[in-house]
Formats: structure tokens, sequence, C-alpha cells
């Protein structure tokens, strides 16, 4: 699932090492690593992953400083905060800046799928109605150049017609009809 990338963003080699190579990819997802702050923006710019996962304590900026640069620079990714360390002050903070979650580490696996889950399914529903909002926008550019079309069409029509004697008008109109019954038969003929 190219599209369900996780980042993880933690300085503990152990755990980036369990979670990232032995948890989340038996689940289907793929992971990047970041294991600093600085560089964890780097990663998000350029690997666009879908959801991140951002501890707390870093060993350059902390993860709230990230939730305040992703700000800056204008980066709309769900986080799920994790941290060892974690008060409610934490917590609220990183809810201020953001964070779509919080987990305590040590935490379920569990608990953990079920909010990377949750994040994930919001980003597809995002997705979706981003999709769906651009055909719907070219659906209507396609109707207003028809209705152009034929307003153009409506207008020529209207100028022919009150240039030109009824007789002729009618006699035209019937050649038209001939034309296009003969050209249905023939292609009906054509399909037996």
């Amino acid at each position: 699932m190219a599209s369900d990338r996780i980042l993880i963003v933690d300085d503990n080699h152990e755990f980036v090492q369990f979670f990232a190579q032995d948890v989340l990819p038996q689940y289907g997802y793929e992971t990047l690593v970041s294991t600093s702050g600085y560089d964890a923006l780097r990663v998000m710019v350029q690997e666009e992953p879908a959801v991140v996962l951002l501890d707390v304590q870093m060993p350059d900026i902390s993860g709230l400083d990230v939730l305040r640069e992703m700000r800056v620079q204008q980066i709309d990714l769900p986080v799920i905060m994790m941290t060892a360390h974690g008060s409610e002050s934490i917590a609220v903070s990183a809810f201020q800046l953001g964070a779509k979650d919080y987990l305590m580490k040590p935490f379920d696996l569990d608990l953990a799928r079920a909010a990377i889950d949750r994040q994930l399914e919001q980003v597809r529903l995002r997705r979706e109605k981003e999709r769906l909002t651009r055909q719907l926008e070219q659906t209507q550019r396609d109707l207003e150049r028809r209705v152009k079309e034929l307003t153009v069409l409506f207008g020529i029509s209207k100028s022919v017609t009150s240039l030109l004697e009824l007789d002729k008008v009618l006699e035209r109109v019937v050649d038209c009809l001939l034309y296009t019954s003969d050209a249905a038969d023939e292609e009906d003929s054509v399909e037996l």
C-alpha cells in the first residue's frame, strides 16, 4: 500500500526497528523512518507519507516544535504523538498544534493500529473528496463550454432562418431529416 506509508519519527533505534520493520509491515504498511525533527520535516516534504508517528522528545527539536514548523511550512499531514514521559499539558499542546491522536509508550499494538487506521481512513476520505471535487469542476467546465457552443448554434440558426424564406427553410429541414433517416437506415442494415 504505497499510499499508506507511515513515517515514524523517534530517536530510539530499538523502537524504530521493531515498529518499522516488524510490526507495521505485517499490516501491509510501508514505513519511513527519521531519527530527528529536522530530518522528519524534510522527509514529510519529499516523501509525503500518509500518517506521521512523532515522538515528543527528539535530539534536535521537540515533537511539539516539529508540529509548529509543520504549520509554518503548511505541511498538512495527520500526526499521532508518542511519548514515554507525557503529561496532560504536553497532550493539550500537541492537540492545539494539530496532532490528531496521542499514544503513551509503551502502547498496546492494537491501540496503535487503531489510531493509525483512523487517521488513514480520514486521509482516504479527504483524497476521495478532493478527487470528486476535481471531477465535478471538470464536468462543470465541460457543461459551460457545451452551453456556449449551443448558444452560438442557436444564434446562428436564428440568423439563418430570419434571412431565408420559409419555403426554403422547410425544404432544407426536410432534406436534413431525409439524410439523417437514410444514414440511420444504412447503419441498421450494416448491423444486420
